[in-house]
């Protein structure tokens, strides 16, 4: 990991990161120029300091690190701040002082373009720091973002890049570049600052729990929410202990993430799914639906915070009615109910996983698999997961699934004839 003095020179010597050109740089490229270049061998990205290049070749990347250069500004190996592990020697070129390429693993898809350029990070558990880092952002063929930090610190045996994909943007069409952002530009010429996208994109990562007060001596009211990348959010109250959940309810809806100058807002509409009755539920007093606005403040990458800006509150005082206006989520440990509070996408993957017949129904090409949202009260509380196809909007569903929230995630399917559940897993 680079020091925080190393990356103080930066903001003295750089220039604008490149973004374009082949194989000189400019500040923006539109995809819409990329077609001169559909019979090229290679296309060439590097930022202006020309501390990192990236080669895409048939739609796959590749990244060089200059180390001569990296040296020349930041004085990396007579510092003793950077020395190569004895895996990767076969990956450095003494006479050049280049290392690499490497592959970039893991990219969902064809990359159309790359932008190399600096972006302020954000330091966990101190805020925005002055440091700014080399990143690349991939632009892929479906107008989705994928993004690495090219840091030469983290490759051990040519791999281990920190990489995701950088949600709540697509149909993006050009970069622009900053002193300490790329900017993404889309179809309508908006310009998103990829910053919120990188700094934000951790909300994604876990389920978040937020106590609200004791219930009773050891037990606590609780919230837990959870944001998918698709837009889809879930919503929970109930009442435990650290290692056991009683449901009382839960929502589903949409939200919509809003960068905005120093923080970001979310806006969620969400419905209610499920609830039971339990001491001081009043169901005809209670709300079906809420809505509202939120601004997002991030304190490590495992706090947040969500102030309520306008709308409905997500939790009310059961005696009181009085809204909570600050939730202070932290990451949930959720060791004990893993299948409940995973991502939509990994409770697919485990039902896939583990059924064959599932697999087989989506070789068909008009087949879909979809987390619902609904919930089916077995041994417990239990998420469907359906397979159908969609018609005029709708989702006809031909294979019903549900995951027993338990240690193995136990996979049942519904049989409409018999209006029962049969076992498909233990």
């Amino acid at each position: 990991m680079l020091h925080k003095s190393f990356y103080i020179s930066i903001l003295l010597t750089m220039a604008l990161a490149a973004c374009g050109g082949r194989p000189t740089t400019s500040a923006s490229t539109s995809v819409e120029q990329l077609s001169e270049l559909e019979n090229a061998d290679v296309i060439i990205r590097q930022d202006e300091d020309k501390l990192v290049q990236v080669r895409i070749i048939d739609g796959k990347a590749e990244i060089t690190f200059d180390l001569a250069n990296w040296d020349e500004l930041h004085q990396i190996f007579s510092s003793g701040q950077f020395e190569l592990p004895a895996s990767d020697l076969k990956n450095f070129d003494k006479n050049t002082k280049r290392y690499g390429p490497f592959s970039v693993h893991g990219q969902i898809g064809k990359v159309k373009d790359a932008c190399v350029g600096y972006v302020q990070r954000w330091i966990n558990g101190y805020g925005w720091d002055d440091d700014v880092k080399p990143t690349v952002v991939f632009l892929m063929e479906d107008g989705n973002l994928e993004y690495i930090e090219a840091d030469p610190f983290w490759i051990r045996d040519g791999h281990n890049f920190m990489y995701w994909q950088l949600p709540w943007l697509d149909d993006v069409r050009s970069f622009e570049t900053g002193e300490k952002s790329i900017f993404a530009v889309d179809g309508n010429g908006v310009r998103h600052d990829v910053k919120k996208l990188i700094d934000y994109r951790f909300l994604l990562d876990n389920a978040w729990i937020c106590t609200f007060y004791p219930a009773t001596e050891g037990r606590f009211i609780y919230g837990v929410i959870r944001f998918e990348q698709d837009g889809t959010v879930r919503y929970e109250e109930g009442e435990g202990d650290e290692t056991i959940h009683s449901h009382h309810e839960v929502w589903r809806g949409r939200y919509r993430f809003v960068p905005e100058e120093e923080y970001a807002k979310i806006v969620v509409d969400l419905q209610i799914v499920w609830h039971r009755e339990w001491e001081g539920y009043d169901r005809f007093g209670y709300p079906l639906s809420k809505a509202g606005e939120y601004r997002a403040i991030p304190v490590s990458h495992w706090l947040f915070d969500l102030e309520m800006l306008t709308g409905d509150a997500l939790h009310l005082n059961h005696e009181t009615r009085s809204p909570f206006t600050l939730y202070e989520f932290q990451t949930l440990k959720d060791d004990g109910y893993p299948f409940w509070y995973m991502a939509d996408r990994e409770l697919i993957e485990h039902v896939l996983k583990n059924v064959a017949e599932a697999r087989e129904a989506l070789s068909q090409p008009e087949m879909k698999i979809i987390v619902t949202g609904g919930v089916s009260m077995l041994d417990g509380l239990a998420r469907d997961v359906e397979i159908g196809h969609y018609l005029d909007g709708d989702f006809i569903t031909k294979i019903r699934y549900t995951v027993i929230d338990n240690r193995v995630g136990q996979i049942l399917k519904y049989d409409p004839e018999k209006d029962r559940w049969d076992r498909i897993r233990n």
